[in-house]
């Protein structure tokens, strides 16, 4: 089961997030500020780290810097839930490192499916990494980092452009590869009983997506759509 830590000053959303992330089977450890965020994060080790930046104390932004100078937690996966919906705030804690930047109120597929998408590149680079301990040989040329990984893509990866409109796989097919967008938009998006379309997530340029079913033998939960003319690198999971 993966850990989730909650850095959330707010008790009702704190109590409500927590019980959504519990329902889809993940263990949530939570933090009401900043400063025990950081302590829980030594402490337990999570999987994953979703944290609010307006907080008393230490804020977000300075939760994740002291996050990313620590050695045994600076490569957990970390998602700012916020807010601050202006674009400069969402600049700022992207180039600060963060993974993924969600604005509350934040809807709860759109939650579950930035943290699958975190957790399975995540597990991408930590296969990697435990590869090299055990044989001293790197499948991904020494990929440390989320920059790397796209590198990665980049150098060896197939390119496929999509019209605006074209389906680039379909929810509740098997897909064997995942996907860097170059240039261009693709949503992600479910269809619901009555055929009403669901958004679950809106990728652009240097966005990866179809990371939720990478490394697992399932069909995608999902489908994913080009917006635009639209420029992806893929390779194989």
């Amino acid at each position: 089961m993966k850990k989730i830590l909650l850095i959330e000053d707010d008790t009702t959303l704190r109590e409500t997030t927590a019980e959504i992330l519990e329902l889809e089977n993940y263990e949530v450890v939570t933090a009401s500020n900043g400063k025990n965020g950081v302590e829980l994060a030594v402490q337990t080790i999570p999987d994953l780290i979703i944290c609010d930046i307006m907080m008393p104390g230490l804020d977000g932004y300075q939760v994740l810097n002291e996050i990313s100078a620590n050695e045994t937690t600076k490569r957990i996966p970390f998602i700012f839930m916020s807010a601050k919906t202006e674009m400069i705030e969402v600049r700022k804690g992207m180039d600060l490192g963060a993974d993924d930047y969600l604005t509350k109120p934040v809807n709860e597929e759109l939650l579950i499916s930035a943290i699958e998408s975190r957790l399975a590149k995540a597990q991408i680079l930590n296969e990697n990494q435990k590869h090299i301990v055990s044989t001293g040989k790197d499948n991904y040329n020494n990929i440390n980092s989320i920059n790397e990984l796209k590198n990665y893509f980049c150098d060896y990866g197939t390119t496929k452009v999509f019209e605006k409109g074209e389906l680039i796989y379909r929810e509740g097919q098997f897909c064997n590869n995942v996907y860097l967008i170059y240039k261009g938009n693709v949503k992600s998006f479910r269809t619901d009983e009555f055929g009403k379309e669901l958004i679950l997530n809106i990728f652009k340029d240097d966005d990866f997506f179809g990371f939720s079913i990478a490394s697992e033998n399932m069909p995608n939960y999902e489908a994913t759509m080009a917006m635009a003319k639209t420029e992806v690198v893929y390779i194989s999971k």
